[in-house]
């Protein structure tokens, strides 16, 4: 469903079912990161975007997604429980955009990513992370724009991935079982960027 009757918002909602014959988890134990088929799932949710534009020179984007992701059979895979690893369920983009100042233009960005299984059983989760991103731009030439990005504002700890592995702290020491390997998220840096078209 669509709606653009106020006049600069356009809005959107979409309900939404998916039911697989299997689902691809990642295997990181594989040695060489490959994806493995998994028991059938069933997943529903809802999609709300929205994009406001006020006056000439303001943007506002607003855009939430919930999503509820279970294997069809409970206990499936041999393992108990019935979520899905790495399933996301809640996500949020909120973002702030001036423009038309002229050869400048600034925004602001903050995303949301909700907390979410990484086994199937929920003993292990990975925590929610929340970004923000601030960039100032200016069009020096029709083909020629200079960029500059101030990542993680916040300087927040979150991590880009996580996921269940088992692992070991040295080649000979014993195997350590249900853990979890991440890659933690940039800290907060600042990124000058050239763009050239042509």
């Amino acid at each position: 469903m669509r709606s653009e009757a106020l006049r600069g918002l356009q809005s959107s909602l979409a309900l939404w079912s998916l039911n697989s014959d299997s689902e691809l988890v990642y295997n990181a134990d594989s040695g060489i990161g490959s994806t493995s088929p998994k028991g059938a799932s069933k997943r529903y949710g809802v999609e709300w975007n929205n994009h406001v534009v006020l006056g000439r020179y303001l943007l506002f984007d607003a855009d939430l997604a919930w999503t509820h992701a279970r294997y069809a059979i409970n206990n499936d895979n041999g393992q108990s429980g019935s979520l899905i690893p790495n399933a996301v369920s809640k996500v949020a983009l909120l973002r702030a955009t001036v423009r038309h100042l002229g050869p400048w233009s600034a925004g602001m960005e903050t995303r949301f990513i909700g907390p979410y299984p990484l086994s199937q059983d929920g003993s292990l989760t990975a925590p929610s992370a929340l970004v923000t991103n601030l960039r100032l731009r200016r069009q020096l030439s029709p083909g020629f724009a200079v960029s500059l990005d101030l990542l993680n504002l916040l300087n927040r700890d979150y991590y880009d991935i996580a996921y269940e592995q088992d692992y070991r702290v040295t080649p000979s020491a014993p195997i350590v079982p249900n853990g979890i390997t991440v890659h933690p998220g940039e800290p907060r840096e600042l990124r000058a960027t050239l763009q050239l078209s042509f």
